[in-house]
């Protein structure tokens, strides 16, 4: 074994054991745990959960999406469904205020709320953008292409 081989072995074992003391560590100090408080339901259950909290707490409707707006007051139970490349209903949150934000999928395992339902978002919002300049695109090629074979008949 070269010199060069020993040394990436010894980095790579040493980061090991500092991830390994790290991980308790990571528990018990950081921020980032999940919620430890769960829920058991049924899919219709959380679903009359979110239509009766988009019933409540609707201001008006998203242009882009067609779906409700809903701007629930600080402190209240947040519900939203989500679906494959969709969250329903768009929230409206007041910056520096907490909610308790429920999918779902999260009633059994609890999940890291605001920021990851906004990044969530924001990629889905991003992804679809892509998507249709892509599709856009695409057709303006296409149309251009069936000119010049028409031209050329």
């Amino acid at each position: 074994m070269g010199r060069m081989e020993k040394s990436w072995l010894t980095v790579a074992f040493v980061w090991c054991v500092f991830l390994t003391v790290m991980m308790p560590l990571w528990y018990f100090y950081g921020k980032q745990n999940v919620p430890t408080e769960t829920y058991k339901t049924s899919p219709a259950d959380y679903g009359a959960k979110v239509n009766a909290f988009v019933e409540q707490y609707t201001i008006g409707t998203d242009e882009a999406t067609g779906f409700p707006i809903v701007a629930p007051p600080p402190g209240s139970d947040v519900y939203i469904r989500a679906s494959t490349w969709q969250w329903y209903p768009v929230l409206q949150l007041e910056k520096g205020q907490e909610y308790l934000n429920a999918v779902l999928s999260d009633y059994s395992r609890g999940v890291k709320n605001s920021p990851d339902v906004l990044g969530a978002t924001i990629k889905n919002l991003e992804f679809r953008k892509r998507f249709a300049e892509l599709r856009r695109d695409y057709m303006m090629a296409n149309a251009r292409i069936e000119a010049m074979l028409a031209h050329d008949h």
